[in-house]
C-alpha cells in the first residue's frame, strides 16, 4: 500500500511541475501562446 502511495504522490507532483516545464519548452522553442 505504502509504494502505491507514493507512486500517487509522485504522479501528484510530476503534474504540478508540468505546467512550468510546458512553458520553459515553449519559451525555448520561441512559440510563445497569445492567449496567455
Amino acid at each position: 500500500m505504502g509504494c502505491l502511495s507514493r507512486k500517487s504522490l509522485q504522479l501528484y507532483l510530476l503534474a504540478l511541475a508540468l505546467p512550468p516545464l510546458l512553458k520553459n519548452l515553449v519559451r525555448i522553442t520561441g512559440v510563445e501562446p497569445a492567449r496567455r
